[in-house]
């Protein structure tokens, strides 16, 4: 009722204590409820021990003029104690924004120092006093840092673990963080903070705090959300001075492989790119087939190739530029004789091909011969293309060829000339085929030797580890039997056009070779 409520016989009133009111000996007792805004927020209780007393109606109105002023302190103390424990909040909040002002000039006074990934992981390290790991989007670590402290030689890793992937996916411009609590049985045995690093409404990657010593606090947070923002600046400040630097390297070797520039020009840019353009370098092209691999742009392709190259050859693949159909890329400096490094190039790129089957490279590509001035690069790029273009003709699948091999191919044989180029080879060569068919001849290999070494009959005899003087009577019967004059310089470069031809057609399609001489 909020109204003051007497009770009389207080040990026997079922309203009361009784235990108390027996202790305290209380024969009657008066409660007035403490009002404020209409409602009770305490009770006071007045009584003579040991004596019956009938409250009178002034000593009521005292009560509740009592009770009144009571409610009114109470209330005042309660205000005071909310409002000190607000101030208090602020406070810290206040200290807060502080220290995380004073985190965000310092982490953006470090960006605009040029500081690079791996100084921010340190700053970071110092602001939360844990171990700071960033992930590429696949959780792979690109870097990481930690306290001294914490005595660490190692990352902790974060595996990918199914459970871990839904948190990330779960991350978003309304949550940029999540705490990842402890999972033994997945190796993880402290809580993580990860954060989610976004460039282009896409993830870039993650920042993981390491709840080492210390818990995670609201503070880390915030500072490991603000290292996210910063650090993906950095990243896209990175890819586009990468994709800058990239075109920039694309245009020069244009210019050097089109020429039409001058040539003084070129070779004063040549340092800006890392070339010495007057020392060995050969010309590599690649044929591409089909669309390219999901998730894998162009310039990825060319780099991973050129890592590939690179590993195998022991020199540097430093520009490369896509063509239409093809990838072409420089090589260099070589050294060593020019056949010799030229053999050794084609090796490496068919076992590049090889080993990077599945990033859309067919298996069909040309080493250019050695370029050591700006002025024969354009030559040797329309020699690659010519080469590239001769192949093909011939149905190529798989194969490197070197246009120093090719000689004079290149220059009688066409696309229109393909069938009668064949038809050739096989007029010159077949009877010394039939021949070594019918028996023991070794006719066309002991030529074929022969024209390898420069004509030397001792040095072919060598090659085909027989003596010379059977090296020379086979020779002779390739006279009789083909009509093939190995001292007649111009029956030997018959015979080395031809032998191309043969090589090439064979290549490409073994069972259609006679087929098509027949046309």
């Amino acid at each position: 009722t909020r109204a003051p409520v007497e009770l009389t016989d207080a040990r026997h009133d079922p309203r009361a204590v009784r235990e108390a009111m027996h202790r305290w000996n209380v024969q009657d007792m008066l409660g007035v409820p403490l009002l404020f805004d209409d409602a009770v927020i305490g009770i006071i209780y007045i009584d003579d021990p040991g004596v019956e007393h009938h409250f009178t109606r002034r000593e009521v109105r005292m009560a509740e003029t009592f009770a009144s002023l009571a409610s009114l302190a109470l209330r005042q103390t309660s205000l005071y104690a909310q409002l000190e424990r607000r101030t208090k909040v602020i406070d810290n909040q206040k200290q807060v924004l502080e220290r995380l002002s004073q985190v965000h000039r310092r982490l953006t006074r470090s960006v605009l120092s040029g500081a690079d990934i791996p100084d921010i992981l340190r700053i970071v390290v110092e602001l939360v006093n844990k171990p700071v790991i960033l992930h590429d989007p696949g959780f792979e670590v690109v870097g990481w840092a930690a306290p001294d402290a914490a005595g660490l030689t190692e990352p902790p890793r974060l595996s990918r673990c199914q459970w871990i992937l839904d948190a990330a996916e779960g991350l978003n411009a309304d949550q940029p963080s999540v705490i990842l609590p402890p999972s033994p049985s997945t190796g993880h045995v402290h809580r993580r903070l990860l954060c989610e690093l976004v460039i282009d409404d896409a993830p870039a990657g993650y920042l993981e705090v390491v709840e080492l010593g210390q818990r995670i606090s609201m503070v880390d947070v915030k500072v490991a959300e603000h290292a996210t923002t910063v650090l993906s600046l950095v990243l896209l400040s990175q890819r586009q001075q990468a994709a800058s630097e990239g075109q920039a390297r694309e245009d020069y070797l244009n210019d050097l492989l089109v020429g039409g520039r001058d040539a003084d020009t070129l070779a004063r840019r040549a340092p800006l790119f890392g070339l010495d353009v007057s020392a060995p370098h050969a010309i590599v092209r690649v044929l591409r087939q089909g669309d390219e691999p999901r998730g894998l742009s162009g310039a990825s392709r060319r780099a991973r190739w050129s890592r590939a190259v690179g590993e195998l050859l022991g020199a540097e693949c430093r520009l490369s530029v896509s063509q239409p159909g093809a990838d072409v890329f420089l090589i260099g400096p070589l050294e060593g004789e020019a056949g010799d490094t030229l053999t050794a190039v084609r090796s490496a790129v068919e076992a590049a091909s090889r080993r990077l089957e599945g990033i859309g490279y067919a298996r069909i590509g040309a080493v250019s011969g050695l370029c050591r001035s700006v002025d024969g690069y354009p030559q040797a790029h329309r020699d690659l293309c010519e080469a590239i273009d001769l192949v093909d003709s011939f149905g190529w699948e798989t194969g490197v060829v070197l246009t120093s091999d090719l000689g004079m191919l290149r220059l009688f044989v066409t696309d229109g000339q393909r069938t009668e180029a064949i038809r050739f080879a096989h007029e010159l060569l077949d009877p010394l085929v039939e021949y070594d068919q019918q028996g023991d001849g070794q006719l066309l290999p002991t030529l074929r030797a022969y024209l390898a070494v420069g004509a030397h009959a001792r040095a072919a005899a060598t090659e085909l580890g027989v003596h010379e003087n059977t090296v020379r009577y086979r020779l002779g019967r390739v006279k009789s039997v083909a009509g093939i004059d190995v001292e007649v310089l111009d029956h030997l470069l018959d015979v080395r056009l031809a032998v191309q031809v043969l090589d090439l057609s064979s290549s490409s399609r073994r069972g259609d070779v006679a087929d098509e001489a027949e046309v």
